[in-house]
């Protein structure tokens, strides 16, 4: 195979992946575990991450605990400390930020970073200069990472899945071809099962194949984000870094969910946009900002989309309120029975200082009651896990949990609080609380 058509310019991404996180930190926490098949999620009845001892055992994601205790009586099971996990995670980003001007927190155990230029490349090659940010999570916070660094964020993602775990890879404009023949199409960042489908029946097998196609051709029967990535994969930087202002803080938020099957009635998809707006207010409750303009679609599974923008008067992350400005937008919303499979949110003109809801009319004590709410949200998510609780309006988008409501009746600040406003919300069942 003949290497790719080489682009105009050297940009250097990176990627860092974690390699088993939630285990791996559970390892750092006690060394007694090393070695051992780590699997946590006892408080949920399900396993949610499991260390590569027990992964070789055939233990995956979702794997009902009362199984894994009965067939694999030497698994040690333990409860999800999302504290820690939340902590080791930033100790982890501060890190990269030694080496990193531009960093992007892509999630809780991954990133992006733009590293081109930096003067260390100078003294060490790029393989020795990841191998150093490897080394130096090891040493400092015990836990194995993964990196990869190429011309863009598709081929980073590709090399730092390369050697897991605790690898590292360098893809260049000149040996991306030799990466490329090996990555299954299915296995490109990116790339659902509804695009696999439809690449694998263009006999579009590899992301080489997929780089090689042509770009008239590829227009013809790809949608946008499709087309980014076969730039990407050429080597063509469409997705950029820094997503972050100079304070560490995002410049925009987005969020998206595909489904399947497709969906036409006006409640589920309400359900499925909940969930992208409470994910949303999440992140940027996180960090303390909240948008003036928020843009939501609809894409049909023939790729068409609808897309309507809601702007307020003062900053709002409060998902509740979000969600009644588009409820109000989705009355007017002529779908004409087509069937949708993506919904999407983004969040922009960030502020910072969260929401501030003040003003004339007299809202402010409900909406600060409402404040009240989700930081006793958010406080139960960072000790049991995110989406703990939920808006009722996400229900059905997360019908496979069970209901309950008793389990968390001791936080009875935030029970009262909700009694207050009148709010109701979702409590997924939670399995054992230790």
């Amino acid at each position: 195979m003949l290497p790719l058509s080489p682009v105009a310019h050297s940009r250097v991404t990176m990627h860092l992946d974690a390699d088993a996180f939630f285990a791996s930190v559970e390892t750092a926490k006690n060394p007694m575990l090393r070695g051992k098949p780590v699997v946590t999620g006892s408080e949920r009845g399900i396993a949610s991450s499991m260390s590569y001892e027990a992964k070789a055992l055939g233990i995956t994601r979702a794997t009902p605990i009362f199984q894994i205790r009965r067939f694999f009586p030497q698994v040690v099971v333990v409860s999800s400390d999302y504290e820690a996990y939340a902590l080791y995670s930033k100790r982890m980003f501060e890190i990269v930020r030694r080496y990193a001007n531009v960093i992007e927190e892509y999630s809780i155990d991954e990133c992006f970073a733009d590293i081109t230029g930096l003067p260390e490349f100078d003294k060490v090659s790029h393989e020795e200069f990841l191998k150093k940010i490897q080394f130096d999570i090891q040493r400092e916070l015990n836990i194995s990472v993964s990196l990869g660094s190429a011309p863009t964020k598709v081929l980073a993602k590709i090399a730092s899945t390369w050697n897991k775990p605790h690898g590292v890879a360098v893809i260049t404009k000149e040996t991306s071809h030799e990466y490329l023949i090996k990555t299954l199409i299915g296995r490109v960042w990116g790339i659902g099962k509804s695009s696999e489908k439809l690449l694998l029946s263009r006999r579009i097998k590899t992301a080489y194949d997929l780089a090689l196609e042509d770009e008239k051709h590829i227009r013809v029967f790809a949608h946008k984000p499709l087309i980014d990535i076969w730039h990407e994969l050429n080597g063509r930087r469409i997705m950029e870094i820094g997503q972050e202002d100079e304070k560490g803080k995002p410049k925009s938020i987005s969020k998206t969910l595909t489904f399947s099957p497709s969906k036409t009635e006006h409640e589920s998809l309400l359900m499925e946009l909940s969930r992208n707006v409470e994910n949303a207010c999440i992140k940027a409750r996180r960090y303390d900002v909240a948008p003036t303009l928020v843009t939501w679609f609809l894409k049909t599974s023939d790729f068409k989309f609808e897309v309507h923008k809601i702007k307020f008067g003062e900053p709002c992350n409060t998902p509740s309120v979000i969600m009644g400005k588009i409820r109000e937008q989705f009355k007017t919303l002529k779908t004409g029975g087509a069937h949708y499979r993506t919904t999407g949110v983004t969040f922009s003109n960030l502020c910072e200082g969260g929401s501030n809801k003040r003003d004339l009319f007299g809202s402010y004590e409900d909406t600060e009651a409402q404040d009240q709410v989700f930081k006793s949200v958010d406080a139960i998510g960072k000790k049991y896990g995110r989406h703990t609780v939920r808006l009722a309006s996400s229900l059905n988008a997360v019908a496979d949990r069970k209901e309950i409501y008793e389990i968390l009746r001791t936080q009875s600040a935030f029970l009262d609080t909700i009694k207050k406003t009148g709010k109701e919300f979702y409590i997924p069942y939670l399995g054992e609380v230790s």
